[in-house]
Formats: structure tokens, C-alpha cells, sequence
């Protein structure tokens, strides 16, 4: 089935002076539907989210974010830089 709609997202982002924190947030599809060629029609799925970042070092940064969909979701992470050849990345949802 095919069908048109129109939707909104909102963000915002916060860097700090140094650049060593991040912090930002977001709204997706906040308004509007699909309306198929039928006539029928569907809202867009609404998601929320929020997320900070931390670098204590030049190496190292440390994320977290959690997220509202159609549940909660919350995941947490980091980062650190092998001299300048590789970066190991892991988290945990």
C-alpha cells in the first residue's frame, strides 16, 4: 500500500565550553498521520529520547541515553582510542 504524510522532529543539543560534555534530546514524529490512498489512515509512531556524553580524556568517552518508544530503552556505553591506530567501542542495552 502506498500513502503520503507529513511529520516533525524536534532536537536540541548542548556542548560544553571544553567539549568535554555533550547532552542533548529529541522528539520524532510528533505530529501528523499517513494517509493511504483508501482513505484510511495510521498515525506516525512518536518517540522520545535524552542522552549525555562525558570524555574525561582525550581517549576516553563515556555515553548513556534512554529512549521512549513504543517501551523504554536505556543504553550505556564507551569509547577509548588505542594511540591513533584503532577505537574499542562497547555497550549494554
Amino acid at each position: 500500500a502506498s500513502g503520503t504524510g507529513i511529520t516533525g522532529d524536534v532536537g536540541a543539543l548542548y556542548k560544553s565550553e571544553d567539549g568535554r560534555f555533550r547532552a542533548g534530546a529529541v522528539g520524532r514524529n510528533l505530529f501528523g498521520h499517513v494517509k493511504y490512498a483508501g482513505g484510511a489512515t495510521d498515525p506516525f509512531d512518536r518517540s522520545f529520547g535524552v542522552g549525555a556524553a562525558f570524555a574525561p580524556s582525550d581517549k576516553l568517552l563515556l555515553a548513556a541515553d534512554v529512549g521512549l518508544a513504543s517501551g523504554l530503552t536505556a543504553r550505556i556505553g564507551a569509547e577509548y582510542q588505542l594511540r591513533n591506530l584503532a577505537v574499542r567501542a562497547g555497550g549494554v542495552l
